[in-house]
């Protein structure tokens, strides 16, 4: 395996630190990979993005974290359930990304049984701009409910300029109610949009 980690500052996703390291894991076991050491230059708010590869570079796993230089702060009142934050970590920086309008959709739809899956694919075109957080929705009809209960593969996920994921969602047809399936598209930075589902 190979895992990585990347740090970029926010909004502009400049680098600010990149390691890899290569490393033979066995089966249900944990290694520690690398440290991030103290890194200079970050903006208030950060991501970091973790990503493990197989041996054949194939994206196995991959995290996106959003930190602050200014943490949380604990405060000294505590029970078994909680403890107060004296002050709440500066996460502000995330609504200085721009609005990215850069994302496309793409479905498809197979039916057997009663069952449906659609086949989604997201693609960030920006060549600058991150889709931070975004979520695809099967709706009943033109923008209308999400189908209920859905199953997706993932969901809430962060695509860089250029990148494309594709998901599945599950469901039961007589959830739509009769309606027809349409996708639904939505970001923390992404203007929601919709499409057909054929």
């Amino acid at each position: 395996m190979t895992a990585s980690v990347t740090v970029y500052n926010i909004p502009t996703l400049a680098q600010q630190y990149t390691n890899q390291v290569a490393l033979n894991v066995p089966a249900n076991a944990s290694t520690q990979a690398f440290t991030i050491p103290t890194i200079s230059g970050l903006s208030t708010t950060y991501f970091i993005r973790l990503q493990l590869r197989n041996s054949s570079s194939q994206v196995v796993s991959n995290n996106l974290y959003w930190y602050s230089t200014s943490p949380d702060t604990l405060g000294n009142k505590s029970n078994w359930y909680s403890t107060a934050v004296s002050n709440y970590a500066n996460l502000t920086g995330l609504n200085t990304l721009a609005s990215n309008s850069s994302v496309t959709a793409a479905a498809s739809r197979t039916i057997a049984s009663g069952q449906e899956t659609v086949t989604i694919t997201l693609t960030n075109t920006s060549a600058t701009n991150i889709a931070f957080f975004t979520r695809a929705e099967v709706t009943a009809g033109n923008n209308g409910l999400e189908v209920l209960p859905v199953t997706y593969t993932e969901n809430y996920i962060s695509l860089f300029p250029g990148e494309l994921i594709t998901i599945t969602a599950k469901y039961a047809t007589a959830d739509l109610g009769g309606q027809s399936p349409y996708l639904r598209v939505r970001g923390y930075n992404v203007p929601q949009f919709l499409i057909m589902v054929p």
